[in-house]
């Protein structure tokens, strides 16, 4: 699904060798892809040029009493500057979000070598394993999703990664009492375990550019959403590309959804030039 902007028509003055009368198109906008699958974009009148931020979906937790660990975190990619033809569709893939144990898909624009971020692993039952981030594919900067960490048998429920950022990899997700991170450049913060199975989900990153990093509690860097903490039976990744913690019970555990968001206009450019909501 894609959230269209509104094209501001302006009537020419003859300025500049134009004709009177003649429409030009106010060439500022974007289009944002939230839900998982294959979509395409058309290149609107008079845009040449976009810059494109994916972001991968982050993988399902697990469900276990004992020994269990959390989805991993979605990667980021962005990507200035990429030519476009007005009038010509191009494809757009969103990642859809892991459920329970699944991984979250992959995001990119026209192909996965342009602009391209992969989607976190699902987790698993067992102890000492690791779950890995959604990698940096393609694209100008960003970061891989963290991984959901359960490294020892002694480490019991294990929270989910954070989503990659702008500049650097999300926060890792680990099981208590292993030691939780922050997440880098903006990304999504790793989850954390606490005593009395409260794992949480990592945190997600958001979409109109790099800001502050999340931090290593399940909350979300760069204004995205936050993981859900079990005790508030909230347990899914944070939007976007958070993974999801896991719950000690048989329980609904999904992970942050994957976007694609496309921008035109003048001398915008991620992370962090211009790119507010048009």
């Amino acid at each position: 699904m894609a959230y269209l902007p509104k094209l501001s028509p302006t009537v020419g003055k003859g300025l500049g060798g134009l004709p009177s009368g003649k429409i030009i198109v106010n060439a500022r906008g974007e289009s944002v892809f939230t839900i998982g699958g294959v979509n395409t974009w058309v290149a609107p009148a008079g845009v040449t040029s976009v810059s494109v931020l994916a972001i991968g979906a982050g993988g399902g937790g697990a469900a276990s009493r004992s020994t269990s660990v959390g989805g991993a975190g979605g990667g980021l990619a962005w990507r200035n500057n990429i030519k476009v033809k007005p009038g010509q569709s191009y494809l757009v893939v969103v990642g859809d979000r892991g459920i329970n144990k699944s991984s979250g898909g992959d995001s990119y624009f026209i192909d996965s070598s342009t602009v391209c971020a992969g989607g976190g692993e699902g987790g698993a039952d067992g102890s000492s394993l690791v779950r890995l981030g959604g990698v940096f594919i393609s694209g100008d900067g960003g970061g891989a999703g963290g991984n959901s960490n359960n490294t020892s048998s002694t480490r019991d429920l294990c929270g989910g990664g954070g989503c990659g950022g702008y500049s650097g990899n999300g926060g890792i997700g680990v099981g208590y009492p292993g030691v939780r991170t922050d997440g880098a450049g903006g990304g999504g913060a790793g989850a954390d375990f606490g005593s009395g199975y409260t794992s949480s989900g990592g945190g997600g990153t958001g979409i109109f550019g790099e800001g502050s990093s999340g931090t290593g509690s399940g909350a979300a860097g760069s204004g995205g959403v936050d993981g859900g903490a079990y005790n508030s039976g909230l347990i899914s990744g944070g939007d976007f590309g958070g993974g999801a913690a896991t719950s000690g019970a048989s329980a609904f555990m999904q992970g942050g959804g994957g976007v694609v968001r496309i921008i035109w206009g003048k001398s915008r450019e991620f992370p962090s030039t211009d790119v507010g909501a048009s």
